[in-house]
């Protein structure tokens, strides 16, 4: 039992240091992520004023690629389509045909529905 608590608890450490490590990724436009809170800092007394850094926006490269591009080596049609939605979630792709083609077909249903 000893042991397992050992290991989970490695376990946990090793996961606090990988995020630690790892950059914040965050979508342009989002409040950047809350430091938690730590036990001592809750006296403002004993803490140190430290200034708050905003966590930096790391946006995609990009690449010039049309929609059906980044979304060619999709496995089949389904996984192809929500590629594709995803994609156009960018901003930078909304002029892209395929894009505009979906904005069309989302409207059309839309208009089909309030009727």
């Amino acid at each position: 039992m000893a042991t397992e608590r050992e290991r989970q608890a490695r376990e946990r450490r090793a996961q606090t240091e990988r995020e630690k490590a790892s950059p914040r990724i965050t979508r342009p436009g989002s409040a950047p992520p809350r430091e938690p809170q730590r036990p001592d800092d809750t006296n403002p007394a004993t803490s140190a004023a430290a200034p708050a850094t905003p966590a930096v926006a790391v946006q995609a490269p990009t690449t010039g690629q049309t929609v059906d591009q980044s979304c060619a080596d999709s496995s089949n049609f389904l996984t192809r389509d929500f590629c594709r939605v995803r994609a156009c979630r960018n901003p930078a792709m909304a002029g892209d045909p395929v894009c505009v083609r979906f904005r069309e077909m989302e409207a059309t249903n839309r208009s089909r529905a309030a009727q």
